[in-house]
């Protein structure tokens, strides 16, 4: 015979897991939102914190079979029979826009580990901080972009509603 305190208890670790599987959700979304972004940056439609100088657009090929930046063909796959994502334009721009409001160290590790695809050890030494706290930083730089994601779209939402219902 289970008592009902028990039984409570079960249903309050069912709502904490259900949550915790949202919050999972919530987060693979942003990891891929920002995996999206970077796509986007690298493929030439948005190049954030850089210069529009034409120094890179005179570049002699290095490597046969390089493109004539010298950067390399951002458009093949690396595996030839593997297709290359597609990127969503409008959540690109989306991530973009937020990452107007983060803080610069912020904004620069995500910039760095993202779209320049730096190793650790590099991207530490660009933001002169320690191996342990980029771990951290970069988890907080996710966290703020999900806050700063989920708070305009609520407030988009409200504007909306606002805008339906001062039009009646």
């Amino acid at each position: 015979s289970s008592s009902p305190r028990g039984s409570i208890r079960a249903r309050e670790k069912k709502i904490d897991s259900a949550e915790n599987c949202a919050k999972i959700r919530y987060m693979l979304d942003i990891l891929a939102a920002l995996e999206n972004w970077a796509r986007w940056c690298r493929s030439g439609r948005g190049t954030p914190a850089t210069c529009a100088s034409a120094e890179g657009h005179y570049r002699r090929n290095r490597i046969p079979g390089d493109t004539p930046t010298g950067r390399g063909d951002h458009l093949t796959s690396p595996v030839p029979d593997l297709p290359l994502l597609a990127i969503d334009h409008l959540a690109a721009l989306q991530i973009e826009r937020t990452m107007r409001h983060l803080p610069r160290q912020h904004r620069r590790s995500l910039i760095l580990h993202y779209v320049r695809r730096m190793p650790e050890y590099m991207i530490c030494r660009r933001l002169a901080i320690q191996p342990r706290m980029l771990d951290g930083l970069l988890v907080d730089a996710r966290q703020m972009v999900a806050n700063l994601l989920r708070f305009d779209n609520r407030s988009c939402t409200a504007h909306s509603v606002r805008t339906i219902q001062s039009s009646r």
